[in-house]
């Protein structure tokens, strides 16, 4: 359901004319596995630098989602956590609406093409996480081990969404972090792959200024909050984290070719000539 919903999204926001009777009931509930329930949900605002060429570009920003849970956490964008969560609630109500309206009218949440794709499992299965990413229509999953960063706390203090914070630096995946923890919130968790401080990670971001997270909203859970997984199908491409990257860079370098290689998802959109994309990744892969 995932794939339609992106399908038609890139539909109308390329061509905006093409209508096309897609019924929600035509197809089969979003599925998956509760890999647990969280205690705790934060929102973070995501700022990543695309375009490093271009000075005059702006970071681009996707609102995300951090569940923590006793054993599991998920990171993931807040666009794709409410999206799944209204169509599976319009599924089970029997609420048999026109996809292609309901993006239109915003049903879903507002789609926009600068939206961070990645779902991001910690400690699942244990000691590993487990990444889900798109790229072009496919959907890629992938594991790696947990690595931790090599923390240094300082001795400098903030205060961040009216916590006492501490600071701590470190180089992970690529960059120079800086980033602030609030001991009052005692689980060793953060935005995206950070972890391993004595406090919730409220705030990070790297020395160039390409790169940050910020806590804008802290949910103390009081009701069963479950941290699913999607369950595989036949789109669903299974890689390591090193194939995976080398697919995204080149997606970056020739969109319009990788697109239409894509037997999976075929569009007019992605019949057009779509120019070179940037390519700046949290993550730098060598």
């Amino acid at each position: 359901m995932k794939q339609i919903l992106i399908v038609l999204a890139l539909l109308y926001t390329t061509i905006g004319q093409v209508h096309a009777q897609v019924r929600l009931l035509d197809f089969a509930p979003p599925t998956g596995d509760t890999l647990g329930y969280s205690k705790i949900r934060c929102v973070y605002e995501q700022y990543v630098l695309e375009d490093t060429v271009n000075p005059q570009k702006k970071p681009v920003k996707n609102q995300m989602y951090l569940q923590i849970g006793e054993q599991v956490s998920k990171y993931m964008s807040c666009f794709e956590f409410q999206s799944d969560s209204l169509m599976a609630d319009d599924y089970k109500k029997k609420n048999n609406v026109d996809i292609v309206e309901a993006i239109q009218s915003g049903r879903y949440g507002k789609v926009t093409e600068k939206y961070d794709k990645i779902q991001l499992y910690k400690n699942f299965p244990e000691h590993k996480n487990t990444i889900r990413n798109r790229i072009a229509g496919d959907n890629y999953i992938y594991q790696e081990d947990i690595v931790k960063p090599q923390w240094r706390i300082e001795n400098e203090k903030a205060t961040v969404l009216g916590y006492s914070c501490i600071k701590a630096t470190t180089t992970f995946c690529g960059r120079n972090y800086m980033a602030w923890f609030t001991p009052d919130i005692p689980v060793s968790d953060g935005p995206w792959k950070f972890t391993g401080l004595p406090g919730l990670i409220l705030r990070v971001y790297d020395d160039k200024g390409q790169v940050t997270f910020e806590c804008t909203q802290i949910l103390k859970v009081g009701w069963k909050d479950p941290i699913v997984k999607p369950k595989e199908n036949r789109n669903t491409i299974k890689t390591s984290k090193e194939d995976f990257y080398k697919q995204l860079k080149r997606y970056c370098d020739n969109p319009t070719g990788v697109a239409n290689s894509n037997t999976r998802v075929t569009t007019t959109a992605t019949r057009r000539i779509l120019p070179r994309m940037p390519y700046n990744p949290i993550e730098r892969i060598e």
